[in-house]
């Protein structure tokens, strides 16, 4: 399977929750300092793919992680008013999370 720069592209929009233009943007202005970064960490015997592909799953469960404490909280509080109902659905959008968290580390699992 080829990883190709689209492909990368899309997966950062899906998890930052941002347009491609403004990945874009971002990476222009500090393009010079990841160029630099690029050409020392990554040399002819380095597996980019196998980097990119970690570094996605880093950022996905990181972005979850974030998710999950602010749905952690939104259930507190509405435990406190005892808003049993919303509760629930709150409570099943955290397993949903936990569910992806999981998947994530599922897979790392299976690369090994």
């Amino acid at each position: 399977q080829t990883l190709e720069m689209e492909q990368v592209l899309r997966e950062f929009t899906k998890i930052l929750k941002i347009s491609e233009g403004e990945i874009l943007e971002k990476a222009e202005k500090n393009k010079e300092d990841l160029i630099f970064e690029a050409e020392v960490f990554y040399t002819n015997d380095t597996d980019i793919k196998k980097d990119v592909l970690e570094l996605l799953d880093n950022l996905k469960e990181e972005y979850l992680k974030e998710e999950l404490s602010a749905k952690m909280q939104i259930l507190h509080i509405l435990e406190s008013k005892n808003e049993k109902e919303k509760a629930n659905q709150v409570l099943k959008e955290i397993n949903e999370i936990n569910n992806k968290m999981e998947d994530i580390k599922n897979g790392r699992a299976k690369k090994q």
